[in-house]
Formats: structure tokens, C-alpha cells, sequence
């Protein structure tokens, strides 16, 4: 008999980056799970069911394809299982596994099996599968001092679309946002709902060398620079200079400003240098907060950030650098204040 396990043993399993790395024999696997519940982590909504759960079923599979895209790999294959109610019809299940569809054939990636349960919420969970050649997957944990801080895409947009879907749980701890109408955030929900993994962009910082540590931004900004920044050993400072908010995250911010919220003045409060408008102040925070968008963070030399941005066509911005120590500072202006975390958790 093959003795499989002391094969397993005898190879170093990495488990502490966005997909586990288990190094086979020609290349290393890569292999990532994600669960969504219905009412915990997606609704279906009122009005649009089919369309609902067409979205569902791209963002089950498009959430681990992106944990593959942070860890620079090649997605190969998937295996979903599905739980579902009893009073389903033909047609939501068609929608759901159309959605799947769709989602795989944009990131190339191929069914490979699975299982369906009667539940008595919509319940996914899905594994997928993708590989690296030897010893290249770019690990969370290789950011250095003097590193850049660089995220892709428009942050903050699918946090604006989750808003206009399901506001309690995007409000905030100390802020009752009000609910946004989606004609007038098309951009943001559908970031939301259909949410693209970086597979491209983290191909071509794998096969260039160019980033040294990545992870994808999730739950949020803020806990996807904590979590490279303890990995590495290092600090980090973010400085948002360099940001700048899509319309609709702006137009959403100046919204939050005319609300009032507890522990925050309307227009006339003074900004970063005393003379910006109310929705800038409220902007870090949020930036910092916004969860969903699966963008690539990572973190690079100078110099190669400026060979990424000859080779890549995509929105990049530099929002930091890496620091010695283990503080994580948001740098505004002349001050500098510790950044406090509070993106999704699922026990609280």
C-alpha cells in the first residue's frame, strides 16, 4: 500500500496565506474553500430572484478564484457542494449553476465535481484548485522595510454596492447610512454582485517577480495590511495621498456628511489641513473599512512598481510603504494616528 501520508509529511504545507501551497512533484498546488450562507453572507433579493442568484452562484466561485490570483497561480479546477430549499425551483437552480458557469468560463477554471443536499437556506461551498511552479507562489509574508503598498482597482465600490443591498451591513458601528438607489451606483453594485478575481494581474506579478508579499482585500483594507504585515514582521504606514475615490464612493461619502452621525459635524468641521469638505474626512475610515471589493494588495520595490505600471493597463495605486516594527499607521497629512480595524468578522 502507497503510504500517501508520509509522502504529505515529508513536504512543507504553507496554510497561512490565501490558499494553501502544498509543493507536488512537478508544480506546487494551490488550493483555497470558501462558504456563503444565505442571510449571512448574500440575500436573495426581493424582485430580481433569477438575477439573484445567477450573482450568487458568479461570486461563490469568483471569491476563491481570487484567492488564487493573490497567491499568483494558475486556477485549474473546482468542486462546489450546494445546499438548497426544499421549495426551490427548476428555474433557481438553473440560474444559480448559470451564474457558476459564467464566472468559470472568465477565469478559465473547470468543474471537476461536487454535491447537492436540500438545506433550509441556500448554502455554497466551494473548493478550489490552481498551481504555481516550484517554489513561486507570492506568500503574504515576504513584505520588507522600504516595500510599497499597492492595491488595485477602485476600493470602496463594492462596500458602496452592499449599501444599496443590504445597508445594515454596511452602515458601520456608529453611523445609519441612508440606503442608496441603485441607478445611481451601477458601477458599485455591480462590483458587488459580481465581483472579478485579479487572476491576470497576479499572474503577471508572479511571472515577472515583481511583488513580494499579497493577499486580496476581502474582508477589508485594513485587515488585509495587517495580516501581511504580521506574516512579514514588519509595520506599515498608509498614506492616501495617491487615493483617488470613485464618483460613486464619493458621491456615497458626501451622502454619510449630510447625515450627521454620531461623533461627527456636518460640512463646516475642519478637514486634513482644515479646509477640506466633510465627506474627505470621513473617506480614510472608510477606505480603510471597505470589504467585497477582492482586489489585489501587495507590496513591491519602487522600482518595480514603475516596471508594473509599463506592463499593466488596470487602475494601481500607491497607498503606503512598509515599515520596521509592527505598527500600523495612517499617515494624514503632518499627523499620524494608529489604524484601528474593524472589517468583517465572522463570530462578532
Amino acid at each position: 500500500m502507497f503510504d500517501y501520508a508520509a509522502l504529505v509529511a515529508a513536504k512543507s504545507v504553507d496554510a497561512g496565506d490565501d490558499c494553501a501551497v502544498w509543493p507536488a512533484l512537478y508544480f506546487d498546488l494551490l488550493t483555497t474553500t470558501d462558504m456563503l450562507i444565505e442571510g449571512t453572507h448574500f440575500i436573495i433579493e426581493s424582485g430580481r430572484k433569477l438575477e439573484s442568484l445567477f450573482d450568487i452562484g458568479w461570486k461563490a466561485l469568483a471569491v476563491n478564484v481570487s484567492d488564487i490570483a493573490a497567491c499568483g497561480g494558475d486556477a485549474l479546477g473546482y468542486l462546489v457542494s450546494l445546499g438548497i430549499p426544499g421549495d426551490a425551483r427548476d428555474d433557481d437552480v438553473l440560474s444559480f449553476t448559470n451564474g457558476l458557469a459564467a464566472a468559470a468560463r472568465k477565469h478559465n477554471i473547470c468543474i471537476w465535481g461536487g454535491d447537492l443536499v436540500k438545506s433550509d437556506f441556500w448554502t455554497v461551498n466551494i473548493t478550489a484548485v490552481g498551481a504555481v511552479p516550484p517554489g513561486l507562489s507570492i506568500s503574504r509574508s515576504g513584505a520588507r522595510p522600504g516595500d510599497a503598498v499597492v492595491v488595485s482597482g477602485h476600493i470602496g465600490l463594492a462596500a458602496v454596492g452592499m449599501n444599496a443591498v443590504i445597508p445594515d451591513r454596511s452602515s458601520g458601528r456608529k453611523r445609519s447610512a441612508p440606503r442608496l438607489n441603485s441607478d445611481d451606483c451601477p458601477k458599485s453594485l455591480k462590483r458587488f454582485r459580481r465581483p472579478d478575481a485579479r487572476l491576470k494581474l497576479g499572474l503577471l506579478l508572479r511571472e515577472n517577480g515583481l511583488a513580494t508579499a499579497m493577499i486580496d482585500t476581502s474582508d477589508s483594507l485594513a485587515k488585509s495590511i495587517r495580516l501581511i504585515a504580521e506574516e512579514s514582521g514588519t509595520g506599515a504606514e498608509i498614506d492616501l495621498k495617491e487615493v483617488r475615490p470613485h464618483p460613486e464612493v464619493r458621491n456615497h461619502l458626501e451622502s454619510l456628511a449630510r447625515t450627521k452621525p454620531e461623533g461627527h459635524a456636518s460640512s463646516n468641521k475642519k478637514g486634513l489641513d482644515g479646509t477640506l469638505s466633510a465627506w474627505r474626512n470621513l473617506f480614510p475610515q472608510f477606505f480603510l473599512d471597505a470589504a467585497e471589493d477582492y482586489e489585489l494588495l501587495f507590496t513591491m520595490s519602487s522600482e518595480n512598481l514603475r516596471k508594473l505600471r509599463e506592463l499593466h493597463r488596470g487602475k494601481l495605486t500607491w497607498i503606503g510603504r512598509i515599515v520596521e516594527g509592527g505598527e500600523l499607521t495612517l499617515v494624514l497629512g503632518e499627523s499620524r494616528t494608529p489604524i484601528a480595524e474593524s472589517g468583517f468578522e465572522h463570530f462578532e
